[in-house]
């Protein structure tokens, strides 16, 4: 569906597609995201207005009046919070990165933009577990990773990290919030990067030796034990990782990203 999405029904182990919404954005979609109690859908899109909001009722979607300040340009990927409160949108051209702050009823305001900014196009967003910490993916001429730090309606950028003229296509935490996974292209280097995080502080681990050429976007397991990472192998579309511990729940990787599977 060019410009729009498909919502599936889960039925024990099937799926069914459901018709879809009256209204759709036009260009193609890019980017999910629900709020946490499944009440609104964002998504993401090459054509203005760029960005959407659905308010779901059961099998109904029902897209909700724009914002007043829209992206500029396509939408390459949308977040919401973990509590819902905001939701973070990254785009092709300037400004790079949108916060906005939910009203709780599907109204959204954009908030100022951080001090420090995407230095270019940006494509991938994500937020810690806790809603502290938002992180960006660019490509340009670096830094192509960047982490802000919220204090209440305020963002400010705490870690920043050049892909060697790559890019960092998206971002996950692990449930714990002790590591944080970057996957995309580092020339001259490996597709994923590993980050243990202390407060502020993120020190980089030792990757996998196995790994795609490119890796796209990375998703732990609930239990934060294993990671899998799409990549652009042919024959190994992903690789499956998983991550060891001294001890249950320690939280202290010892090798950092086993290969089991894939690339």
């Amino acid at each position: 569906l060019g410009g729009s999405f498909i919502t599936y029904q889960r039925d024990g182990s099937s799926l069914t597609p459901l018709a879809a919404p009256a209204s759709l954005l036009p260009g193609t979609g890019f980017g999910v995201s629900y709020t946490s109690n499944g009440q609104y859908m964002s998504i993401g899109s090459s054509s203005s207005p760029y960005l959407g909001t659905y308010e779901v009722d059961g099998t109904t979607f029902t897209l909700l009046p724009a914002p007043a300040s829209l992206p500029v340009s396509s939408v390459n990927d949308v977040a919401w919070s973990p509590d819902g409160r905001f939701l973070a949108v990254v785009e092709t051209n300037s400004p790079y990165l949108n916060i906005y702050e939910h009203d709780g009823f599907g109204g959204l305001t954009r908030l100022a933009d951080p001090s420090t900014v995407s230095p270019g196009f940006s494509i991938g967003v994500g937020w810690s577990n806790n809603g502290e910490f938002l992180a960006v993916g660019a490509t340009g001429t670096g830094p192509e990773l960047l982490v802000y730090q919220r204090s209440g309606t305020t963002f400010t950028g705490i870690f920043a990290v050049g892909f060697g003229s790559g890019y960092a296509n998206d971002i996950r935490w692990s449930p714990n919030d002790k590591y944080m996974i970057a996957a995309g292209l580092v020339v001259g280097g490996t597709a994923m990067r590993i980050y243990e995080q202390d407060g502020t502080s993120f020190t980089q681990l030792a990757s996998p030796a196995s790994q795609s050429s490119q890796g796209y976007t990375p998703e732990w397991s609930p239990d934060g034990q294993f990671v899998a990472v799409g990549g652009s192998v042919a024959g190994a579309p992903f690789g499956l990782y998983q991550i060891q511990t001294t001890m249950p729940d320690s939280g202290i990787v010892t090798t950092p990203g086993k290969p089991l599977a894939g690339s």
